[in-house]
């Protein structure tokens, strides 16, 4: 015959009820930050793939999955799994092989770019961080700033039209600043121009 121990079954409950509480408890239980992380991941190659496609299409580029998988730092099957949900959403569009912006999507893009561009020049006017790290600090805060707080930010800043680098910055509605000037070795010896435009990737450029 197995004895009621009452002691071991209010030791058992309570290992349980803390368990429950820490994996359940509102918005900083395990599950919903896993359950966060998660989404957040998932938006992030979402607006990864929506900011390459749209650098690509400004290039003249045609992009497929082949050349968006080798891009972008993230799984094949991420990135398999999200552009067949971007699809759904009508984000994007396939013409044969090769992937397309839809007028939604090409939206989504250009705020994105826009929170790119405006927090480098944050980055750049408010802060002490060295240049080198500018690109990489927004490529971050792309993702987790609101388009609300992107507007805020946009206003505090005097709504600037170029980022440091001379990128342009899209505004609420997505107009674009057209760049003028011409490239660099387009110029002739001797000659005295004013550099308007600058990659802010290679971090040779700043060395």
């Amino acid at each position: 015959m197995i004895s009621y121990n009452p002691t071991y079954a209010l030791i058992t409950f309570l290992s349980i009820s803390i368990l429950f509480f820490f994996l359940f408890r509102p918005e900083k239980g395990w599950y919903w930050v896993i359950k966060k992380n998660l989404k957040y991941d998932e938006k992030t190659v979402i607006e990864d793939v929506l900011k390459q496609l749209y650098h690509s299409e400004n290039a003249g580029k045609k992009m497929d999955m082949n050349g968006l998988t080798a891009l972008l730092e993230f799984k094949n099957t991420q990135i398999v799994d999200v552009v067949k949900q971007m699809t759904i959403n009508e984000l994007i569009l396939f013409d044969k092989d090769f992937i397309k912006l839809t007028n939604q999507g090409r939206e989504y893009a250009l705020r994105i770019v826009r929170v790119h561009r405006l927090w480098e020049k944050y980055l750049a006017e408010k802060t002490g961080f060295e240049k080198t790290e500018w690109h990489d600090r927004a490529e971050k805060m792309e993702h987790q700033l609101s388009f609300e707080e992107t507007d805020k930010l946009a206003i505090a800043l005097g709504n600037p039209i170029f980022d440091p680098h001379g990128d342009p910055i899209p505004t609420k509605k997505g107009a674009i600043a057209k760049l003028n000037g011409d490239a660099l070795p387009t110029l002739e010896v001797n000659s005295i121009g004013k550099i308007t435009h600058i990659e802010d990737e290679p971090e040779v450029i700043y060395k």
